[in-house]
Parts: structure tokens; sequence; C-alpha cells
């Protein structure tokens, strides 16, 4: 008896190894995504239970065109709207972990997972499923899935698209003090006394300094911003956008 835990940069190459030396595998696995099918690859006899409620093929979490495909190799599938388990069943392992079947999931995502032969856990998961496999998911009703289907909007979509890790980022500028005599109001647009803030001062500094709000693409003084790094800068400036998300396009 062996247990491993395994992080994100693991997980599907394990999967895929397990996979190959069992014969059958049943999963639960509560979103299945977009290539899901290229992470777990389940085949004829195999058995998924997946979250393929409205509610969430809406939202983009399954995609009822995987589940369709799936059926088509002979994978028997079923659907259970509360489900939020992720754990994949092998001959003579068993899978648990956080992670969804979802090109986000393996490249955006901080997923764990841990990896265990204890005949125990084993035949407690068979239980579980067993349990949980009440729903079919019909042909009548997956059609319904297919015309509510939204694919997922976002950074995540286009993490699935192009199969690449995406980290938000935020524009941070750090902004040299400056004397408030040295930089008149009028020469800073769209600044006005009202706008003006007290930065605390450091290092010593008097504390009559003052940062004027503002985006940094507008024409600011000659050196009102400085490079990240300067020694002598002081002040944090962040800016989110409009959207309410923090990326690269401001």
């Amino acid at each position: 008896m062996s247990t491993s835990f395994l992080t994100s940069d693991v997980i599907w190459q394990v999967v895929k190894r397990e996979r190959a030396k069992s014969k059958r595998v049943s999963a639960a696995v509560a979103f299945w995504g977009r290539s899901g099918s290229k992470l777990i690859p389940l085949k004829r006899n195999d058995t998924l239970v997946a979250d393929v409620s409205l509610k969430t093929v809406r939202s983009g979490g399954t995609d009822p065109f995987e589940i369709e495909r799936l059926q088509k190799k002979g994978v028997a599938v079923y659907t259970r709207g509360n489900l939020h388990a992720k754990l994949v069943l092998f001959d003579k392992s068993l899978l648990v972990g956080s992670a969804n079947a979802s090109l986000h999931s393996r490249d955006a995502l901080d997923e764990a997972a841990l990896l265990t032969t204890d005949p125990v856990a084993i035949a407690n998961a068979k239980q579980f499923l067993t349990r949980i496999c009440t729903e079919p998911v019909r042909p009548k009703y997956l059609a319904e899935c297919k015309r509510a289907y939204r694919p997922p909007s976002g950074q995540a979509s286009r993490a699935e698209a192009a199969g690449t890790r995406q980290t938000p980022r935020a524009k941070l500028w750090v902004v040299n003090v400056a004397d408030a005599n040295e930089i008149p109001l009028s020469k800073a647009p769209n600044t006005s006394a009202a706008s003006a803030r007290p930065l605390r001062s450091g290092y010593g500094r008097r504390p009559s300094t003052t940062a004027f709000t503002g985006h940094p693409s507008q024409q600011w003084p000659t050196g009102f911003f400085k490079a990240i790094g300067s020694s002598w800068s002081f002040g944090i400036w962040t800016r989110a956008c409009p959207s309410r998300r923090l990326h690269n396009c401001c």
C-alpha cells in the first residue's frame, strides 16, 4: 500500500499512466470542460459522473459536446447537480484531488491530489460512485444542454483555447516624491486641489510632499514617473480597469 502527494505539474501525467494500466476506469469530476477527455482518457465501459446541470452548462463549466463524444465512445455518463468531488478510480489505485477536467484547471490553477493504493479507500470510493450513479444523461436532455451551452468567457476561455497558463497581473507604478511647489496643479492634467492628497513621506522626507492621482498614460511633467527599482523613488500608484479586472491593457 502506498500514497503519493501530487501537484499540478504531475497530476495529469499520473492519470494517463494509471489509465494505461487499467482495464476499466470510473470517475466523478464536477466540471468536465473542453478537452476533458484528453486529460482523463475514458473508454468503452468506463463510467463518468459530472455536473451536467443546465446551470453549470450555461456557465460553461461542463461542455455537453464533450459529454456527447464520451457517450459515442461507449462511456456511461451520469449527471449530479450538487457534485463537487474530483476522483478517478482505476483498477488498483484511486486519485482524489481538487482538479476538474479542463485545460483551465491544468494550465491556470494550482491543483493538488493524492494517489493511493489503499484497498479500504478504493472500496469506499467504489461504494460512493455506485451511490451517486442515479441519473443517466439521456439523448433528449443532452440535446437541451447543447442548446443552452455557453463557452466559458474571459481569461478562463482564453486559457482553454490557447492551452497556456494565464496569470492576471496588475500594472504597478512607482511615483517619485516631489514637493508640491515643484509641480504646479495647472501642469497636472485632470487634477485639481481636491484630487491632490498628502503622501506619507519616508526615509526622513518632509510630510508636505504630494502625489497626484491620474492615469500614467497622460502627459505628466518630465521625471514624475520613475522606473521600479529606483532607490530614491517613493510611493505607489495602481489602477484597475473599469471591468474590475487586473490585466495588462492599461
